[in-house]
């Protein structure tokens, strides 16, 4: 049981990865920096562009932090604890992860800017020893506040759900899926959707390299769709295998991880959708190595992960399009980068800002990637702040309101957009840097109640224009009607922000 206690952090080692495919980017790079230690990971990012993750202290030990518009946060320990890790988070700020009590254990936790950290607790008389920790860790948290994890519950590990924080650890055993032990849930979606593995019963079960997909051992592992209405479905193997692990799910039931072609092999990132009569994964496939594993989608179906090369190394990878090879995301790197390597890639949200961590200056960072020319930034211990230097590719990185002059700029190019301009790869490109420029601008906004509601109002907008437009210009379906309802999204944004 000890060796499920590792699975919370994904390790950078080197069966990590990524092939060059279809053109994509550029992008700035973030180096989200550390808590004064001298390394970080990313875990995830949510709609607003804020990411969760670990970094170590100078002291050495490994703190939670969330990343909100150029400060990094250390969201602290529990009484007595040493380190915390952050996992995920939800639009709201709700984080949850796991961190270490004052008595040894383990313990699911949550954090959030005005409730601080709050311990989850465990299962209903569950006693935790130094053999079975976690004790309990919360992996995943829905729009709509539901968190999901994995716990102990005597000599078994299951599942649970909390509705809110505060309520109590719900058990959701592997028997919930006529398997056994362990049952987890990676995460879920505003629909009460979750996504996670289990152990058949009865059966011998190798859980232990999880987070390691090239190394050899697996053995009958079973992806899983639950419904908290009690639903579910296994999410079988590729057809020559006996293993497949969900590591998250979207908002369209579209569920993405890792599954082995032979049993007791490396993993092949997939893609399957749910709602599908038979439910059968998709092969994303890989850098041309042996492996490769996704750990998130957004809601335009683009998947990031990591692959193999040949030559053994690991990439962190985005999907962009099902069935064309990824990305590899090193190769976006701008030129005069102090990035030699980007190794993971754990998050991508709706406007499509990437998580994840590679090698900077000789350590491992987290990264933020943002879709758009751009210089690489650092963010320095909590309470700081870090620019964001964006090419001068427009006059509005010197006006008096950039995030007006942005958002001028995307009414104005909507306005003059014929149908196969707004199809045309290199004007997507444009709105998209140009939105995820203001979505910065607009971050870092003033203290003012009401306009930060009018702000956030506004991101809502964008992200929402994103999104149709990337769905639209996937499948060919701009057209004149489509591309005045984008345009009525950005004047929706401007007339939240106040302006004519």
């Amino acid at each position: 049981m000890r060796i499920l206690a590792h699975l919370a952090i994904l390790t950078a080692a080197s069966w990590l990865v990524a092939a060059p495919a279809a053109a994509v980017g550029p992008y700035q790079i973030v180096d989200l920096g550390t808590l004064g230690g001298s390394e970080s990971q990313a875990y995830a990012v949510n709609a607003d562009g804020d990411v969760v993750g670990s970094a170590s202290t100078a002291d050495g030990h490994a703190h939670g932090f969330f990343y909100h518009a150029g400060t990094l946060t250390d969201v602290g320990t529990l009484p007595g604890g040493t380190f915390s890790v952050a996992l995920a988070v939800n639009s709201d700020g709700l984080v949850v992860g796991y961190a270490d009590t004052g008595a040894g254990d383990q313990h699911a936790i949550a954090w959030s800017a005005g409730l601080g950290l709050t311990d989850l607790g465990t299962l209903t008389g569950t006693t935790c020893s130094p053999d079975n920790q976690p004790c309990s860790i919360a992996r995943g948290v829905s729009e709509t506040g539901k968190i999901v994890g994995e716990a102990v519950n005597g000599t078994k590990r299951d599942a649970f759900v909390i509705t809110a924080v505060g309520k109590p650890l719900t058990d959701v055993p592997g028997s919930t899926f006529k398997g056994g032990s362990p049952a987890i849930l990676m995460g879920i979606n505003s629909h009460d959707h979750a996504a996670g593995y289990f152990c058949p019963a009865k059966v011998k079960c190798n859980t232990s390299n999880v987070s390691l997909p090239t190394d050899p051992g697996y053995a009958n592992v079973q992806g899983v769709y639950y419904s908290l209405s009690g639903t579910w479905y296994v999410l079988p193997p590729f057809s020559s295998g006996d293993t497949s692990v969900a590591r998250a799910i979207n908002e369209s039931n579209q569920v993405v991880g890792g599954a082995n072609t032979t049993p007791g092999g490396p993993l092949h990132a997939f893609l399957s959708n749910v709602t599908s009569p038979n439910r059968a994964l998709v092969d994303l496939g890989s850098l041309g190595g042996p492996a490769s594993i996704a750990y998130a989608i957004n809601g335009a179906g683009e998947v990031v992960g990591s692959a193999q090369r040949p030559d053994g190394t690991s990439h962190a990878v985005l999907w962009e399009v099902t069935g064309e090879p990824p990305v590899d995301l090193e190769s976006l790197v701008p030129a005069g980068s102090p990035w030699t390597s980007l190794d993971v890639a754990t998050g991508i949200n709706d406007a499509g800002l990437i998580v994840g961590w590679g090698v900077v200056a000789g350590h491992r960072h987290a990264f933020l990637m943002v879709p758009g020319n751009g210089t690489t930034t650092t963010t320095v211990p909590p309470g700081s702040t870090t620019t964001t230097t964006l090419a001068p590719a427009s006059s509005c990185e010197t006006a008096e309101a950039p995030a007006a002059c942005f958002l001028r700029a995307l009414h104005g190019a909507l306005a003059s957009a014929i149908s196969a301009e707004v199809r045309g790869a290199r004007l997507r490109r444009r709105l998209e840097a140009a939105i995820n420029k203001a979505m910065f601008q607009v971050s870092a906004a003033g203290s003012d109640r009401e306009r930060i509601r009018r702000l956030r109002a506004a991101r809502r907008a964008l992200r929402a224009f994103l999104a149709t437009l990337r769905r639209g210009t996937k499948d060919g379906r701009i057209d004149a009607s489509l591309a005045r309802s984008l345009q009525a999204l950005a004047e929706s944004a401007l007339a939240q922000l106040g302006l004519p």
